[in-house]
């Protein structure tokens, strides 16, 4: 190793050290999120999405003139989901949509029990696919299996998986109109940076604050870990320019390649509820392995009722 190099480390150590960030501009970071977005081509991996405290069937009680309650409600708050994606900076999808883009192609499944107000519980299995071309979906639900093919991309909430606590997150998210987070640092004139250094759980960590173009008033803060090739660790979306409206906090990051991070675990919450919803890792992230179009496909078990849109037919899929 060169002893610019060294000299540089050991400088970006006391810096942190004192406060400071080693210096860097707003295009700076404009230039990692581009490259940290552009790194991963496709991402698939396990975890755990839950909420605390969980869930109960008092809280979900409507209470309009009358009070009835919820027939069931996820066990524990808490689903086992695989998700794979690839394009991960899709299209916008057709104007007037609230869903904003989706990956270009992706596969999602969740398992979760469902628990009744008698206490009987039982498995829900729901997988949604896009191969880019054809959508697909799948249920099963006490020894029922209902499956569907079509052409109509299948919307999920996609703020709701790891790539809301990600460098993506602003791409899928209206409050920057669907903008991946290097083009909104982009627009340096609505972009206040902060470079003195503060404690984010266990990353030190820079910040910025995104303005609204007309008041100048802030209406986001996201935070960078310095020692993480300023990778955003948490963001604050603002009311009034001040007050924590929400907040979507990293807890742990894992390696993927040179200078490229993901998050393995995290939280988000907002001022007004008392809960939290968490996700956490429960396997190995999963960048690059050139997915293709079958990888998107959603084969159908037998016994499966099927409602193909594309072929105008309904079927059983055979044991055989």
């Amino acid at each position: 190793m060169d002893k610019a190099r060294v000299f540089f480390g050991l400088f970006s150590m006391c810096m942190v050290t004192w406060g400071m960030a080693p210096s860097i501009t707003i295009d700076d970071l404009a230039a990692r999120c581009k490259q940290m977005e552009s790194d991963i081509k496709d991402i698939c991996l396990e975890y755990a999405y839950f909420a605390v405290p969980p869930l109960t069937f008092e809280e979900l009680q409507v209470v309009e003139g009358t009070s009835a309650s919820m027939p069931w409600i996820i066990k524990d708050s808490r689903k086992m989901v695989r998700f794979c994606a690839s394009g991960l900076l899709g299209p916008l999808e057709p104007s007037g949509s609230i869903l904003g883009r989706l990956p270009q192609r992706y596969i999602l499944r969740s398992e979760a029990t469902m628990m009744s107000q008698e206490g009987k519980s039982w498995k829900v299995v729901d997988t949604s696919g896009f191969d880019g071309k054809v959508s697909y979906t799948f249920r099963e639900e006490n020894l029922r299996k209902i499956g569907s093919i079509s052409r109509q991309k299948q919307h999920f909430a996609v703020l709701s998986t790891p790539l809301a606590f990600s460098v993506f997150r602003l791409a899928y998210s209206p409050v920057t109109d669907y903008k991946p987070l290097s083009q909104v640092l982009g627009q340096k004139e609505f972009v206040r940076l902060n470079t003195n250094v503060t404690k984010i759980v266990d990353f030190n960590a820079i910040s910025v604050e995104l303005l609204n173009d007309q008041t100048r008033q802030p209406v986001m803060r996201v935070y960078f870990s310095v020692d993480h090739g300023y990778t955003p660790v948490k963001y604050e979306s603002l009311n009034y320019g001040s007050e924590v409206s929400l907040c979507v906090q990293v807890e742990s990051l894992e390696k993927l390649a040179d200078h490229c991070w993901f998050p393995t675990s995290g939280q988000i919450w907002s001022a007004d509820e008392r809960r939290v919803y968490c996700f956490m890792s429960t396997g190995k992230v999963q960048i690059n392995q050139g997915l293709e179009e079958k990888d998107f496909r959603v084969s159908f078990p037998p016994g499966t009722q099927v409602d193909d849109a594309i072929k105008g037919t309904r079927y059983v899929v055979p044991a055989d």
